[in-house]
């Protein structure tokens, strides 16, 4: 993952790339698998992309009072630490 929201998979162990659409170009700057197959990037303004398949779909959203994140740690279960220009926070991942 990366800029203007370019995101890519691979299903064997990188020989073969595929580009995953997701719904905004911004700077993609941390990503986490928070459980076995639910990945979660956040990059630039505070978006968040959530996949519960493993990464080949994202839903968008963007969080009031979240400003753009650079680190991601795992919490309690539904939840990450974020960090970033705003802070530290805590976002709830349905």
């Amino acid at each position: 993952h990366g800029l203007r929201g370019h995101v890519y998979i691979s299903d064997d162990r990188g020989a073969e790339w595929r580009r995953v659409p997701i719904e905004q170009e911004v700077l993609l700057m941390a990503g986490i698998e928070i459980s076995p197959g639910k990945v979660v990037l956040i990059g630039h303004g505070g978006w968040v992309f959530v996949s519960a398949n493993g990464g080949t779909t994202f839903t968008a959203r963007q969080p009031d009072g979240l400003s753009s994140v650079s680190e991601l740690l795992n919490s309690r279960p539904g939840s990450l630490i974020c960090a970033g220009v705003g802070g530290v926070h805590r976002l709830s991942i349905p």
